[in-house]
């Protein structure tokens, strides 16, 4: 019910579960009850650590982003 909320509207949370199925991140699997199961995929396993690692990630794109550094 979490996700429903953040989304706003149930197209909006459709949305964005057809983007993470599209992208691989998640799978959709139909348990015995009939019910829809969405679980991480090895890469949005992958990508959930890096996310998570958001301390090491922010200096880095930063880093990134920044003009070529110049020789000293």
């Amino acid at each position: 019910m979490d996700f429903l909320r953040i989304a706003g509207n149930e197209d909006i949370l459709n949305d964005w579960v057809a983007y993470l199925i599209n992208c691989n991140l998640i799978a959709s699997q139909t348990g015995e009850d009939g019910r829809v199961v969405y679980t991480k995929t090895h890469l949005g396993d992958r990508m959930h650590e890096v996310l998570r690692a958001h301390l090491l990630l922010g200096p880095l794109l930063s880093d990134l982003s920044r003009n070529r550094r110049r020789p000293k």
